[in-house]
C-alpha cells in the first residue's frame, strides 16, 4: 500500500536520501508520490546521471548533473544511466538533433516519453535499450514519424513485443537487431510484420526449446544465435527446417546439433561464406567436417572450444581462406589434417589455444608456404623454437601478430630484424 500522502515529503526526502540510485529507482514502483518528491528535490535528483558522453574521438567525460544537456549539444554520442524526467524542450532538442547513438541503462522512462525523445532524435542511426520497466506500458501517443537513418537496434526490455510494436513503426528501415532478453513466439513473429528489411539479427536465448527457428525471418543477411543460460551446458538445435539461400553469415554458440541438422542447415544455406561454432557439440565428430565442406563459399571460418572435433576427417576439402581457432587444443596431427583440409588457406590465428611450440613449426611446415597472415595470441607455452622457423623461411608471410606468448626480448629483436617488410605485432 503507498503510503506516501501520510508523511510531509522532507520525511520522504530524507528516507530516499539513504539509497542509491538503483534502489531510489525501485522505489517508485510503491510510492506514488515518486515523481514529484525526487524532481523537486536537487540532492535526490542529482543521483541519477547522464554518465559516459562520446564524441567523434570517442573521448569519455562524466556529466554530473541533468542540465549539463544545453552543454551537449556538439556530442553525437550519448549513454544515459540512471536518467529520470528528461527534459523534452530545447535542452533535449538540441541535443537529440545530433545524436547518432543513444544507449540508455536503467533509465525510469515510459514508453511515451521514449516516443517523444525519438520524435527530436532525427539523426539517430543507432539505439541501445537495457530498461526493464520501459515498453510495461502501452504507448498512447501517436506514432507518426520514422527515423529513416536508424539502423542498429540493441534491446534487452521486459515487453519485447511492445518494444518491437512501437519501434518497428519508428525505426523502418532497420537492418540490425540485437535481442538479449527474455522473448518468445508472439515477439519473435513480430518481426515480418513491423521489421520487414531486418538483414542481420542477433538472439541471446534462454527458452528450453528451439521452436522459434521456424520464425526466423528467411531475407537475413547475417545470424547470430547464443544460448544464454549459463545452468544448462548446451541447447540442442534444430536448424534443419531453415531454408535461406541469402545467408552470408552464421554464428552459433553453446548448442548441441543434432544429427543431420547441421548438415541439412548447410545444405539449405549454401550461400554461407562466414561460419562461427563456439562451444557447440556434435554427435558425430566427422558430421561437422563434412556439413562445412557443403559450403561452396565458406571464406571465414571460427572454431571455439573444439578440441574433441580436431584434427577434422572429411574427403572434401574446405575452401576456407581464413581460420581462427579460440580455446582449442591443437596438437602435431590436427595441424597435418588442417592442411590437408584448408589448401586454399591464407590466414590461420590461434587465440588462447593449448599447443606448443614444435606445433606451430610444424603447422609452418605443412602450409606456411600459401599463408599470409599468422596470429598466435596468448598461447602460452609456445616458447621460442619457432621463431627461426618463421625468419628462414618467411615465404608468403605479410603479417605476424604474437600477443602474450612470453617471447623473450631477444626472440622478438630477431624476428623485427629477419622479417623486415613484414608487418609486425609483439607484445
Amino acid at each position: 500500500m503507498d503510503a506516501s500522502p501520510a508523511f510531509p515529503a522532507k520525511i520522504w526526502v530524507k528516507i530516499f536520501g539513504n539509497l542509491s540510485a538503483f534502489q531510489l529507482t525501485r522505489a517508485r514502483l510503491v510510492c506514488r508520490q515518486w515523481y514529484g518528491i525526487v524532481c523537486g528535490e536537487p540532492s535526490l535528483i542529482g543521483k541519477f546521471t547522464i554518465a559516459r558522453v562520446e564524441d567523434f574521438a570517442d573521448e569519455e567525460r562524466n556529466v554530473n548533473k541533468p542540465a549539463a544537456l544545453e552543454a551537449m549539444h556538439r556530442y553525437v554520442r550519448v549513454r544515459l544511466v540512471n536518467a529520470i524526467n528528461i527534459p523534452l524542450d530545447t535542452s533535449w532538442l538540441a541535443l537529440g538533433e545530433n545524436l547518432t547513438f543513444l544507449s540508455m541503462d536503467a533509465c525510469c522512462i515510459g514508453t511515451d516519453a521514449l516516443v517523444e525523445m525519438l520524435r527530436r532524435a532525427v539523426n539517430l542511426e543507432s539505439l541501445r535499450m537495457n530498461d526493464r520497466y520501459c515498453f510495461l506500458q502501452k504507448c498512447q501517443t501517436a506514432i507518426n514519424f520514422k527515423l529513416e537513418k536508424m539502423r542498429n537496434l540493441d534491446l534487452r526490455v521486459e515487453d519485447l513485443s511492445e518494444a518491437l510494436r512501437v519501434l518497428g513503426q519508428i525505426c523502418s528501415p532497420l537492418k540490425t537487431l540485437k535481442i538479449m532478453t527474455i522473448w518468445n513466439d508472439e515477439s519473435l513473429d513480430k518481426f515480418r510484420s513491423y521489421l520487414p528489411f531486418l538483414q542481420c539479427v542477433t538472439l541471446d536465448t534462454t527458452l528450453p526449446d528451439d521452436s522459434f527457428v521456424k520464425l526466423l525471418p528467411t531475407t537475413l543477411l547475417h545470424l547470430s544465435i547464443t544460448f544464454a543460460n549459463v545452468r544448462e551446458r548446451y541447447l540442442p538445435l534444430d536448424l534443419s527446417g531453415y531454408h535461406n539461400p541469402n545467408l552470408k553469415t552464421l554464428k552459433l554458440s553453446r548448442f548441441h546439433l543434432p544429427r543431420e541438422s547441421f548438415l541439412q542447415c548447410c545444405q539449405h544455406c549454401p550461400n554461407i561464406n562466414n561460419l562461427s561454432l563456439g562451444q557447440c557439440s556434435f554427435e558425430d565428430p566427422t558430421e561437422m567436417s563434412t556439413a562445412i565442406a557443403l559450403l561452396p563459399s565458406l571464406a571465414t571460418l571460427t572454431l571455439l572450444v573444439m578440441s574433441e572435433y580436431l584434427p577434422v576427417e572429411c574427403p572434401a576439402p574446405w575452401t576456407v581462406t581464413e581460420l581462427a581457432l579460440y580455446s582449442c587444443s591443437v596438437s602435431e596431427q590436427a595441424v597435418t589434417q588442417l592442411a590437408r583440409q584448408c589448401p586454399q588457406l591464407a590466414g590461420i590465428c590461434f587465440d588462447r589455444c593449448a599447443m606448443t611450440g614444435s606445433t606451430v613449426v610444424a603447422m609452418w611446415r605443412q602450409f606456411g608456404a600459401r599463408l599470409k597472415s599468422v596470429t598466435l595470441h596468448d598461447c602460452r607455452s609456445l616458447g621460442c623454437e619457432f621463431v627461426d622457423c618463421f625468419v628462414e623461411q618467411r615465404c608468403q608471410l605479410e603479417r605476424l601478430t604474437v600477443w602474450n606468448c612470453r617471447l623473450d626480448n631477444a626472440s622478438k629483436q630477431r624476428l623485427r630484424v629477419g622479417l623486415g617488410g613484414v608487418h609486425l605485432k609483439l607484445k
